[in-house]
């Protein structure tokens, strides 16, 4: 199945998502462009068709469907985890606080490739949606804001430091990783740093400043040599703090195999699973 297909024609359950969704944020046209992409007025879609040329109109519209099309399968998770209908299940947001973690959840499913970053927004939707409780709305809308821009790179570093770093790396490999420390530098054998992350992730030093400072600032991970003021760069040590803890069990939960969760089998609702590899 081509991704024109994909897009489409999507599965029963997404098309009846899409559906609900759309009678609440009237997706169609122009106007769904300009929700996902934060533009209430639908300007940036209206002018898609006039001031931009045929390849780039065809690439925004494959945009906004790739994106409307996510949010669906969100909804479609949601919906089959809580054994609701759709609609039933976004008739649920009837306040200010439901309908803000409902507007989160769409936001991030609309921006993401991950298929289990879809079925741990429904589960957080469902939480905050059908719970009573205020401090789970709550729970639900800071955790679903915290994982907006969380992607495998992001997971491997989160389970990657759930076990001390001498468990599974010898002296050697500890060596070579510390190799641009300053010469003062004393660190633990257990310790994760930016160097031995940035070894074992296999990337760049940006790329992976930029990841730990992600998930720093999303508070999912801390520095615990900070003791007496910030240190160098170079020398702090990272652990996950509860709500990283938290983000990576859902992940794991959903059988993403970046948090440590076996490799999941083909969900049979992916219509792209049915007739081969996407083109």
């Amino acid at each position: 199945m081509t991704l024109e297909q994909w897009q489409d024609d999507p599965d029963p359950q997404t098309r009846e998502a899409l559906k609900a969704i759309s009678r609440i944020v009237g997706v169609g046209g122009g106007a769904a462009l300009g929700y996902l992409l934060h533009d209430s007025t639908g300007t940036v879609g209206a002018m898609a068709g006039e001031a931009i040329g045929t390849a780039l109109e065809r690439g925004v519209d494959r945009t906004m469907q790739f994106q409307v099309n996510q949010a669906g399968r969100m909804v479609s998770y949601a919906a089959e985890e809580a054994r609701l209908s759709a609609d039933e299940l976004i008739d649920a947001a009837d306040d200010p606080f439901r309908l803000s973690l409902l507007s989160q959840a769409l936001s991030a499913a609309a921006s993401t490739a991950l298929e289990s970053k879809l079925k741990v927004l429904g589960r957080l939707l469902v939480q905050g949606l059908l719970n009573e409780d205020q401090a789970k709305v709550d729970e639900a809308r800071l955790l679903t804001a915290a994982i907006d821009e969380i992607e495998r790179p992001h997971l491997r570093i989160l389970n990657y430091i759930t076990k001390p770093y001498d468990e599974n790396h010898s002296e050697d490999e500890r060596a070579t990783a510390d190799a641009d420390l300053p010469p003062e530098a004393e660190i633990p054998p257990d310790a994760w740093t930016l160097d031995r992350l940035k070894k074992e992730l296999g990337a760049n030093r940006s790329v992976v400043q930029v990841v730990v400072g992600t998930l720093s600032g999303r508070i999912l991970i801390r520095n615990y040599a900070d003791t007496f003021g910030p240190p160098l760069p170079e020398v702090m040590q990272w652990t996950l703090t509860d709500p990283g803890k938290a983000v990576l069990q859902l992940f794991r939960e959903a059988g993403e195999a970046a948090a440590g969760a076996p490799a999941p089998a083909h969900d049979e609702r992916d219509p792209r699973h049915e007739g081969g590899d996407v083109e």
